[in-house]
């Protein structure tokens, strides 16, 4: 009986059928967001101008390992936190506007998604696995806003305008029209950490021979976060400067 039952164990992992992956080293396991504007607009205001952005997002999984995601929470979008615009790829910053979720929402609904969560296997309505090569197409809506002109400095003290981090758009034109821009997400459920503590680290590992789930080395972070941020993304401001310019 014994040997027949190592023969049974042997012909499973020779097949393939048992699966025990291995963690992942690297922070993203192979994860990487690309995109595009699809869609660029304006709102211009007495003294600033906002742009409205709207994007088609690549996830995709470059590494050798499933990745096992959450699915966004807020209509089919994760939360994006950090906005950045760049006069090249790599290059100077324009602007850039980071606000994250706070403790906020209902706790039934939090409450909920994490006994939804707390099971034996990865739910396929709460959680995609993104498998080697695989990519998963999602969109996106952001926005950059830019006082137009920034007012003089008083006593050598710049005005606080509310828009500090982004040179007015007056400056922006001296930079060439097609400029990159960074969007960095949120891709936990960044609240079911604080009715449920530690979660994400347990369904790491107890997910883990499906794939890898991702989540920030911070042992004392509750809510067990996982922010990345995509490659840069051009995105082409003639057609708004020359509105503008109306």
């Amino acid at each position: 009986m014994r040997i027949i039952k190592s023969i049974l164990v042997s012909a499973l992992l020779l097949c393939g059928c048992v699966q025990i992956l291995a963690q992942c080293k690297d922070r993203n396991c192979g994860l990487i967001i690309r995109g595009r504007v699809t869609d660029l607009k304006i709102e211009k205001e007495k003294e600033s101008v906002y742009f409205d952005i709207k994007l088609a997002l690549e996830f995709k999984n470059e590494g050798k390992e499933p990745i096992i995601l959450f699915k966004p929470e807020f209509k089919g979008r994760y939360w994006s936190g950090g906005i950045y615009l760049k006069a090249t790829e790599r290059g100077e910053s324009i602007c850039s506007f980071e606000a994250w979720q706070s403790l906020a929402g209902s706790r039934s609904k939090y409450r909920k998604l994490g006994e939804k969560l707390d099971v034996a296997n990865p739910p396929s309505k709460y959680t995609k696995i993104l498998m080697p090569n695989e990519t998963w197409d999602l969109e996106d809506e952001t926005g950059i806003g830019v006082i137009l002109e920034r007012p003089p400095k008083i006593d050598g003290f710049e005005i606080d305008d509310g828009f500090g981090r982004c040179k007015s758009w007056k400056e922006i034109q001296s930079f060439p029209a097609k400029m990159w821009l960074e969007t960095s997400y949120q891709l936990n459920p960044w609240n079911v950490g604080y009715y449920k503590p530690n979660l994400i680290e347990k369904l790491k590992e107890r997910w883990k021979t499906f794939g890898n789930v991702l989540a920030e080395n911070d042992e004392d972070d509750i809510f067990e976060s996982f922010r990345i941020t995509s490659e840069p993304i051009p995105i082409d401001f003639s057609e708004v400067r020359k509105k503008l310019l109306k």
